[in-house]
């Protein structure tokens, strides 16, 4: 018999189906015989998703509110598993517009217990913006690490740079780890900036010169962390792309370069004009799980293609549904997604060996001025 849970101080059991629900008074339900918790419409970011429509403005906090009082009901009853029974996010952009510490709190949450996502009409797909779910925490990443414990970018981070990958959203705890179990002296936080717990001696923002800073204001009321004043207090401000927005700090300028294409199932790669050569059609489907889908299109275009986007959630886990068209154009996927659908994990829903000679990856790489690396390895070695 799984232990005795406390419920207090208002529940009220009810039998359907033969099993006990006990009705909790914060608006949950919970299964004592399978020690399952059921939570519904949690509907995060409804608060910014009514601001950028225009809507009355409400207080930016809805979502960290739901995230404490899920939080303390968790800590009380003590499930082994949670089920969240669809409209976990109010719209499905609403993943992307959460705070990092919000983010981070859920994160923190989904690692401690099983966790379930069914789908709703407001998100319609499970987020994946959490990264991957391990045993424990922090995480040590190899290049065979299973894609869903580490989530799509540590894994690709872990086997293009070939270095030392700790995953953990307390990034205090992943950099403790990191330092003792590797002989590392440079630690680099990936979208860590407002990680304000932990210690930095260099900064760099990174600017999508395309999309710029939207309408320039911060969450709920716009798509920014911070201000753009913030780039006043960093070391080195890198501009993607062309610039939306004139930036009154000085920039470094960088672009994204396509290099090769690889076939997914062989891992034969093509430089670009070789491969472009032996193409019949200049039609292909671009599938992308990206943050800036457009983009990726964008580069295709740029190399002469008749790119058709199939765009999808940041993050989000591709099945054999998003890679198959119904004809025999080349698909071309990211390097980022690239990894989760040769991962172990995913590639059972795939079909072992069973992915298609049509799918491609591009290969891309960051082209960045000499001038930069060598100021930034003048600090590092001042340090």
């Amino acid at each position: 018999m799984p232990p005795e849970r406390d419920t207090s101080p208002t529940t009220i059991p009810i039998i359907v189906g033969g099993q006990t629900v006990v009705l909790d008074h914060s608006g949950v339900a919970w299964l004592p015989e399978t020690e399952d918790l059921l939570v519904a419409d949690l509907h995060f970011e409804k608060g910014s998703a009514f601001a950028a429509r225009g809507h009355a403005m409400l207080p930016p906090y809805d979502t960290a509110e739901t995230l404490r009082r899920l939080e303390h009901v968790i800590k009380r009853i003590e499930p082994k598993r949670v089920v969240c029974m669809g409209d976990t996010l109010h719209d499905l952009a609403g993943e992307t517009r959460m705070a990092e510490t919000d983010r981070n709190r859920l994160a923190r949450m989904v690692a401690k217990q099983d966790w379930v996502w069914i789908a709703g009409n407001h998100d319609p797909a499970r987020p994946d913006g959490y990264g991957g779910k391990a045993a424990s925490y922090p995480l040590f990443v190899n290049a065979q690490t299973p894609v869903a414990a580490s989530g799509d970018e540590p894994l690709l981070i872990a086997q293009l740079a070939q270095c030392p990958v700790v995953v953990d959203a307390d990034r205090n705890a992943a950099v403790a780890y990191l330092l003792q179990h590797s002989d590392c002296d440079l630690v680099l936080s990936d979208d860590g900036l407002q990680h304000y717990r932990l210690h930095r001696d260099i900064e760099i923002v990174v600017v999508d010169g395309e999309r710029g800073f939207g309408n320039g204001r911060c969450l709920p009321a716009g798509p920014l962390r911070e201000s753009p004043e913030r780039l006043q207090q960093a070391d080195f401000v890198v501009v993607n792309g062309g610039m939306a927005v004139n930036l009154d700090v000085p920039c470094e300028q960088m672009q994204i370069a396509p290099r090769r294409m690889t076939q997914l199932c062989s891992g034969v790669s093509q430089s670009i004009d070789q491969w472009l050569t032996e193409q019949q059609s200049k039609a292909v489907h671009a599938v992308a799980a990206i943050g800036n889908p457009q983009r990726f299109a964008n580069t295709l275009v740029s190399l002469g293609l008749e790119a058709e986007l199939h765009s999808h959630n940041d993050h989000q886990a591709l099945g054999p549904e998003d890679l198959s068209f119904g004809d025999d154009l080349a698909v071309i996927v990211t390097a980022k997604d690239a990894v989760k659908l040769l991962g172990s994990d995913h590639r059972q829903s795939l079909g072992q060996g069973s992915i298609a000679d049509n799918i491609w990856v591009l290969e891309i790489e960051a082209q960045i001025e000499d001038d930069f690396i060598d100021r930034l390895a003048a600090q590092l070695r001042s340090l």
